[in-house]
């Protein structure tokens, strides 16, 4: 399969538009560094893994991450962490069935937990 690229990429010309977003970037800049130096913090005491992707469902992520723990549970203790959705009852039920979960409304909490409890690794 032949991938092309955009063809804007290769324009060196800017456009009128670019020129009017310029300021509000700029704006936009302040504010991501005002945040990175002041905003909340939230370091982690854990090592973590984020398994995901750009679609919802069905794409493999449960199984990929139950296979991911059981490999990294051979060197390290490693748990699952899932955010609670009523209905995504079945995927806690699956990972339940294979390997250790911490589950609620609030993942960095549960994360918390996992810590806590001496984990070295949460996915």
């Amino acid at each position: 399969m032949k991938i092309l690229k955009p063809y804007f990429w290769d324009n060196k010309n800017i456009s009128f538009m670019a020129y009017l977003l310029i300021p509000l970037s700029i704006i936009i800049r302040w504010f991501v560094i005002i945040k990175k130096y002041f905003g909340d913090k939230k370091y982690l005491s854990i090592r973590t893994i984020c398994v995901g992707n750009i679609y919802i469902g069905g794409t493999g992520k449960t199984p990929l991450t139950i296979k991911i723990a059981k490999n990294l549970n051979k060197k390290k203790k490693a748990v699952i962490v899932k955010k609670f959705y009523k209905n995504h009852l079945d995927e806690i039920d699956l990972i339940k069935k294979n390997f250790k979960i911490f589950s609620g409304p609030n993942r960095l909490e549960s994360i918390k937990q996992a810590a806590k409890k001496n984990y070295d690794v949460v996915i």
